[in-house]
């Protein structure tokens, strides 16, 4: 049973890895979370994302909403070391603090962690978050001084250079042939008729 619990952090940790859960870092222990979420009194839509927080800042609990109103069952990590390493989450008695969308969500009710998964216990824990509000930024404008710096104008005389090219010419002789005209004379024949 312990290695199918495993089995199962495991394969939600890889799940999570490609969500908005992206930071959140998967130890062996656990506490099991589960309920309704309202914000603003309305149910937390489908694709809301459930937050928890330890008490130092770390991501403990990430789900997002996939049935309207209600998150499912989600585990809260404790801390671990591992190793030389230690792995951020609950301590004992620690209570989690929850977030709705980024906006702080009050629970119905406060819980201690405790490293119990593994006797498949599931805490209901309905959350309540208010509706986010737009904070207005005053918009901020300073006039900035035109600055003209005139700049005299130069003028630098350019001489004209003028480089005369002597034209050169060379004289072909025209070479012309004669071509003899070759005439035909054909002797004109001439009949006069008389009429009396």
């Amino acid at each position: 049973m312990a290695v199918f619990g495993l089995l199962a952090a495991v394969m939600l940790q890889a799940a999570l890895a490609q969500s908005p859960c992206g930071s959140l870092q998967s130890t062996r222990r656990m506490m099991m979370f589960f309920g309704a979420v309202t914000v603003g009194g309305s149910p937390a839509p489908v694709g809301a994302v459930v937050a928890g927080y330890s008490p130092r800042g770390a991501l403990v609990l990430c789900t997002v909403i996939g049935s309207e109103g209600k998150y499912g069952v989600a585990p809260a990590y404790g801390e671990e070391a591992v190793g030389a390493v230690v792995i951020p989450g609950m301590r004992t008695a620690e209570s989690v603090q929850f977030r709705v969308n980024g906006v702080a969500a009050t629970p119905s009710v406060v819980k201690g962690f405790a490293n119990d998964w593994q006797n498949n216990t599931q805490h209901q824990v309905d959350l309540q978050a208010a509706r986010p509000t737009a904070t207005r930024v005053p918009a901020t404008a300073t006039r900035v001084p035109a600055t003209a710096t005139r700049v005299p104008a130069t003028a630098t005389r350019v001489p004209a250079t003028a480089t005369r090219v002597p034209a050169t010419a060379t004289r072909v002789p025209a070479t012309a042939t004669r071509v003899p005209a070759t005439a035909t004379r054909v002797p004109a024949t001439a009949t006069r008729t008389r009429t009396p």
